[in-house]
């Protein structure tokens, strides 16, 4: 899978992430966009969803099923610029007519269209890895993971979670 076109915005904009962190205009500005898009990341590996609109091209042969589990919500799926139909689902399938590259294009839309639980998880986390960033500075260096744990606010993304395969 390969990404051909990213997301132009981030669902959440530093202005609106500062205000909700309480960090002052300019101040971490580079940090904030980052843990903006770290968040993100998390959370469509999560949902199995994708917020911005993008598209993906997959290489895929004459009648393989291709499940599109971290591709939802799915807006089109073509090869070689012919609509492809998509079997209605979560997650979305496709049966491939012919050898080639699927381009598929998916996301809600704009940041304005990405769900409120979705934003307000992004924020919580932005919070979180501001918070702690000192902690979480030391765990990269020394090459360990940390993670926040598991709390009520990732309950807001149960919602948009799309079962694995």
């Amino acid at each position: 899978m390969r990404l051909v076109t990213p997301a132009t915005e981030e669902p959440v904009t530093v202005v609106a992430a500062r205000r909700w962190a309480r960090v002052d205009e300019g101040e971490l500005d580079e940090n904030v966009a980052l843990c903006i898009q770290a968040a993100r990341e998390k959370a469509e590996h999560t949902t199995g969803r994708r917020f911005i609109t993008q598209t993906w091209a997959i290489a895929v042969k004459a009648g393989q099923r291709v499940v599109l589990h971290d591709l939802m919500p799915v807006q089109s799926v073509t090869l070689g610029g012919e609509a492809v139909d998509i079997e209605e689902g979560l997650p979305a399938e496709v049966v491939v007519p012919a050898d080639g590259e699927l381009r598929v294009t998916c996301g809600y839309g704009n940041a304005a269209t990405v769900p409120a639980g979705i934003k307000m998880w992004i924020m919580q986390r932005l919070g979180y890895y501001l918070e702690n960033r000192q902690a979480l500075l030391h765990a990269m260096g020394s090459g360990q993971q940390l993670e926040p744990p598991r709390d009520f606010v990732d309950g807001l993304l149960d919602p948009y979670l799309i079962p694995r395969c």
